[in-house]
């Protein structure tokens, strides 16, 4: 599993699919998922992760996107040829891990720039700060876009945050409301997961986008956690496979996860 300890200045998406949204937004989906959510991509006969067939203005994208991400010109010609060749780019992979994270982190938003083996680059974002440790003491509300922090009882709220993994080939996010500690001793909790969508997809459709809270509240030094979950299946293919962006709180830290 990739963790991310950060949301939210994404690169610039292509939508090539409309948004997929299961849950309706505003109403919150529950579930006991748990250890059923496996990050499986679809694989050949080789056991190589693959996509379907790319025309050329869909590896002009690709292109694109790389550049975008600063990744050196003659990385993005070999990155290319791996995707026309039908192989998930390691940022895209679910079994790959990165090989050097950079943050950038504040007070109102985490970004980490994570970049793997084969020089691809992925984007994860998370609105809201990864920890608070002002003692609990009462902070002015603030808004990031359109999430919205403040102080309520014992916790610090975080309402309609952004949770966001960007890759190559693939975008997708969801929102939540979720409660970090003010104080020790306090649970964390998600109240609300909603909104999921796909921004991007190139080489695969996503036949099913849902997301849920797995574990409401943090139990003991296990934390509360939601899992957005998306079903790929390749252009030209009958097999598929899924990608999960997780949340967690635990106490008076929040962070994502893959």
């Amino acid at each position: 599993m990739r963790v991310f300890r950060a949301v939210v200045v994404a690169a610039p998406t292509i939508s090539l699919c409309a948004p997929l949204a299961s849950a309706a937004p505003g109403s919150p989906t529950t579930g006991s998922l748990g250890s059923s959510l496996s990050n499986s991509p679809a694989e050949d006969a080789t056991g190589e992760a693959r996509l379907g067939t790319l025309k050329d203005e869909n590896l002009d994208q690709v292109r694109q996107l790389l550049q975008e991400r600063d990744v050196e010109p003659s990385t993005i010609e070999r990155l290319v040829d791996k995707t026309k060749a039908g192989f998930l780019l390691d940022a895209d992979n679910p079994d790959m891990e990165p090989i050097s994270t950079e943050t950038d982190e504040n007070a109102r938003r985490v970004v980490e720039r994570q970049t793997f083996a084969d020089g691809s680059v992925a984007i994860v974002e998370k609105e809201g700060p990864k920890q608070r440790n002002d003692g609990g003491n009462v902070i002015a509300p603030a808004d990031i876009g359109g999430c919205h922090i403040y102080v309520h009882q014992d916790w610090y709220r975080h309402d309609n945050c952004l949770i966001s993994y960007n890759g190559i080939n693939f975008s997708y996010s969801f929102r939540a409301d979720y409660s970090a500690a003010r104080f020790t001793g306090v649970a964390g909790v998600i109240r609300r997961v909603f909104a999921p969508v796909v921004h991007r997809s190139i080489g695969a459709n996503p036949t099913s986008n849902n997301v849920y809270i797995l574990r409401e509240w943090q139990d003991g030094n296990i934390s509360a956690e939601a899992a957005q979950t998306i079903q790929f299946q390749p252009w030209g293919g009958w097999w598929s496979w899924s990608a999960h962006l997780r949340l967690h709180v635990l106490n008076n830290t929040a962070w994502t996860s893959t």
